[in-house]
């Protein structure tokens, strides 16, 4: 067992067994001027103490010691037995200075407090204070650790630094500063507050740990190369409730770093930590808080805190297939230049092969965070590639970001174990993207049950939102509005429901609005509904169903879409077996109505006015008008102002019809578009409808 702590003298270990010369509660003074071979039971030169080491000679169990200002240069590592033991400087405001003094608090102490200290290493002390495994409910408030030794011993495997846990239940620091301002390059196992134990052993635990209201600092000199020194807060055991709130993080390598555990042993489990309100600047080498692979995490919560300027990602776990999240919560935070070294894995939030939620009823909730892109560099903003049931993505605004703002996917490490479901991504506003908005993969795990609800997209320089593979079912795209895009909606996965909405001016002059085609094999849209959506100013197509994918998809079904103003074909069906009625395709520049397959479904009911403004209604179509079409205009409420209501002389009320069996349609009263006035489909359940969007 190697030593945790400074040598001992063996004078200050004999101490350790006498008794104090009085008792009951006692008050013993040190003062800079003081004598050891006093009694300390006055405040003054011939009665006070001189050094801590004389304090511990007197001091029984509820005595308090009081430090007059100054500076005690003990320079010796001590001991500390005792219990509900005060250690207090006298003026908060001119703290006493214990310089080059080590504290080892042993496993007997309980209810012991520390304030209004300055615990200076002086640079050389190895670790400040260290806690020992069995120790319990110790306070340190208003006090400074600074300055342990920044190198590193020849052969020393251990973490070192200002405050060493081996094990405690029941730590408040409080309104402290922990800092380091080194001389030299800080070693890579030198950190600010460390819960560790010797080489990854299990069974050692810290619990009800609290840290409110304090600053960790360190100066890193131009000359520092390496990643991982100086953490904020390294976790090397098992934790069971942690919370961090109020705090300050500056200038270091990394925020939080929970370290993995060797893939020998079993995990080590974090329950109960908690972040919040803390304010997180310049983690200038690697990431904001990290959390390492082969562990199990419970309850985690990242909430109102304040990130800016972090090299890599703000939150990162290393899943690989072996870590467990069991329900987490990053909530009301903002990131402001996250990842700026432009490593293609610099993301503000990444979960990377995780198995997540093991307990029923738990889940992985990111919601109403802001988040603006770094100045330069990132890859995608949210990553989260994820095994198991229950993520709830919302009420997030993500902007000028240079990558996909939400990549999400099952876990792909995981073959054949590691599907996701039960996806709500709902009430993001993703505003001036460089690339893609929302992507929802599927690459070779099943993703099923995602809603995609209540989004604002706008000014995406890629796709807006999409579901990228056959390997994606009952995913629904519900009242989002997408405007400015490059695509709007992109759909490759079957079973899809796109449905209310609008879907405006996007800039691709190759794809559409909403487009349903191959993006990755196996792409399979079949069954897909398309419907009450308004789709209008966009550039090329409004609703395209690919030819591409003709040979995997069929029965997809366009309804009551009102498609206005498109510069390409306003509804283009490349795939046989489609259903296409109670549409309004109006005012577009090109077609109105194209087929491209070789059989077409239940198509008609449908109003067509496009030659006033240079385009055709129907390419591909015999014997039109179709059935039920109507050739009028539709008299929309405001055409310029894009309200896009019938008036009530339209010709589009009542003319609807509903879908039978086969190619039949049957007029049923309902109107035409995505905004009725006032009967309803029969085809579709009243609890579908949303009248007067």
């Amino acid at each position: 067992m190697k030593n945790r702590i400074t040598p001992i003298a063996c004078a200050t270990l004999i101490f350790l067994f006498v008794l104090p010369l009085f008792c009951g509660a006692a008050t013993i003074y040190v003062r800079t001027d003081g004598n050891d071979n006093n009694d300390g039971l006055t405040n003054t030169p011939s009665g006070a103490k001189a050094t801590f080491l004389g304090a511990l000679f007197a001091i029984g169990d509820g005595d308090t010691v009081v430090f007059a200002p100054g500076t005690y240069n003990d320079l010796s590592g001590y001991n500390v037995n005792r219990s509900n033991v005060t250690f207090r400087g006298s003026d908060p405001n001119n703290r006493a200075v214990m310089a080059g003094l080590s504290l080892y608090i042993a496993a007997g102490a309980s209810g012991d407090t520390f304030e209004n200290l300055v615990f200076d290493g002086v640079l050389s002390v190895t670790d400040i204070i260290v806690i020992a495994d069995g120790a319990q409910n110790l306070t340190l408030r208003n006090c400074e650790l600074k300055n342990c030794s920044v190198a590193n011993s020849a052969g020393d495997d251990l973490r070192h630094g200002l405050l060493i846990l081996e094990g405690c239940n029941g730590l408040l620091l409080e309104n402290c500063q922990l800092d380091i301002h080194p001389d030299r390059n800080i070693s890579d196992r030198v950190h600010l507050m460390i819960a560790r134990f010797d080489d990854f052993e299990t069974g050692r635990t810290s619990s009800n740990l609290v840290v409110r209201n304090t600053s960790f600092y360190s100066e890193r000199l131009l000359s520092q190369t390496t990643d991982d020194d100086a953490v904020g807060i390294y976790l090397r055991h098992n934790i069971n409730g942690f919370l961090i709130e109020g705090c300050t993080f500056e200038t270091l390598a990394e925020t939080v770093r929970i370290v993995s555990t060797d893939g020998a042993l079993a995990p080590r489990t974090f329950q109960g930590i908690t972040m919040r309100n803390n304010g997180i600047q310049r983690a200038e080498m690697l990431n904001a808080v990290y959390f390492g692979s082969n562990n199990v995490y419970q309850d985690f919560k990242f909430q109102d805190n304040y990130v800016t300027n972090v090299r890599s990602s703000a939150f990162w776990l290393s899943g690989g297939g072996v870590s467990t999240m069991d329900g987490c919560e990053f909530s009301g935070n903002v990131y402001d230049d996250v990842g700026f070294d432009d490593s293609a894995t610099n993301r503000a939030i990444s979960m990377d092969e995780v198995i997540i939620n093991t307990t029923p009823g738990k889940e992985t909730v990111i919601r109403n965070n802001r988040i603006v892109r770094p100045t330069v560099g990132a890859d995608e903003c949210i990553w989260l590639n994820l095994a198991g049931s229950g993520v709830v993505f919302s009420d997030n605004v993500i902007s000028n970001y240079q990558a996909t703002a939400l990549v999400l996917d099952g876990a792909e490490s995981l073959a054949g174990a590691g599907s996701l479901s039960n996806v709500i991504i709902s009430g993001n506003v993703l505003p001036n993207l460089s690339s893609n908005g929302i992507g929802v993969r599927g690459l070779s795990e099943t993703v099923t049950n995602v809603a995609i609800e209540n989004n604002t997209m706008s000014n995406a320089a890629g796709r807006a939102m999409e579901v990228s593979s056959a390997n994606i079912g009952g995913a629904s795209f519900r009242f989002n509005r997408v405007q400015g895009c490059q695509t709007g909606i992109r759909v490759s996965a079957p079973g899809t429901n796109v449905s209310y909405n609008d879907v405006f001016d996007t800039q691709s002059t190759t794809t559409a609005g909403i487009l349903l085609n191959e993006f990755v094999t196996p792409s399979d849209v079949s069954n897909s509904i398309v419907a009450w959506n308004i789709v209008a100013g966009n550039r090329n197509h409004g609703i395209s169903l690919d030819p591409v994918l003709s040979a995997t998809s069929t029965n997809v079904t366009v309804m009551n879409n009102t498609v206005v103003g498109n510069l390409g074909t306003a509804v283009r069906v490349g795939l046989n077996n489609c259903h296409v009625w109670n549409n309004i395709i109006a005012f577009n520049s090109s077609t109105g109505l194209s087929l491209e397959a070789t059989t077409p479904g239940a198509f008609g009911y449908n109003l067509l006015y496009n030659v006033l403004t240079g385009g055709v209604d129907y390419v591909g179509l015999a014997g039109t008008p179709l059935v039920g079409d109507l050739l009028a205009n539709p008299r929309f409420e405001d055409l310029q102002g894009r309200d896009y209501h019938l008036r009530v002389n339209s010709p589009a009320i009542g003319a609807g019809a509903s879908h039978g069996s086969g190619t039949t349609l049957q007029p049923d009263g309902s109107d035409l578009g995505a905004l009725p006035t006032h009967t309803l489909n029969l085809a579709v359940p009243a609890s579908a409808w949303t009248l007067y969007r």
